[in-house]
């Protein structure tokens, strides 16, 4: 378990998760090996960042549309926004 990574009891849990599906979708990976454990990184910080688990704001927060062309982005600016009164 990676220290720097896991450092609360549901991350434990977490990262005991992501070997075990690690282990079950790459049968042939040997459990030692630097690709086992980049393997059970990728699924144990998708794990964080579903429902329920991990900063989910970081992973679904919007990003601010950059737009260059001045009149196109008085245009998108003036498009009523999610939450808005009248929605």
């Amino acid at each position: 378990m990676p220290a720097n990574v896991v450092k609360t009891p549901r991350d434990e849990r977490l990262w005991a998760d992501a070997k075990a599906q690690a282990r079950k979708e790459y049968p042939d990976v040997d459990e030692g090996s630097d690709r086992f454990y980049k393997l059970t990184m990728g699924i144990f910080k998708r794990m964080q960042t579903r429902a329920g688990g991990g900063d989910v704001k970081k992973a679904v927060e919007p990003r601010p549309l950059m737009v260059a062309d001045p009149a196109l982005r008085k245009a998108l600016e003036e498009l009523p926004h999610k939450g808005d009164e009248g929605e």
